[in-house]
């Protein structure tokens, strides 16, 4: 078995350290960090985002959603980001 790729990981990894490890500097320097939550329902969001000027849209192959830090399978939730 042979390791393709490490990071830091752990409760204490920044999100956008790894974002670097993973995809570098040029992605990440594309990208916003994005923090919203309904207090309500104890709901939070928070991720990165394309910035609008670097986004190309219809290009789906490099979204990636996790839920409580798991990656998850979500295409009807996705849908409905990409259609907004």
């Amino acid at each position: 078995r042979t390791q393709m790729l490490a990071t830091s990981g752990g409760d204490g990894a920044r999100l956008r350290d790894t974002l670097l490890m993973v995809f570098g500097t040029r992605v990440v320097d594309a990208l916003e960090p994005v923090e919203c939550g309904v207090d309500d329902l104890q709901v939070s969001l928070t991720g990165y985002v394309s910035k609008a000027n670097q986004g190309v849209r219809g290009d789906t192959g490099r979204q990636f959603l996790f839920l409580n830090g798991r990656p998850v399978d979500l295409p009807k939730v996705l849908k409905v980001l990409n259609d907004t």
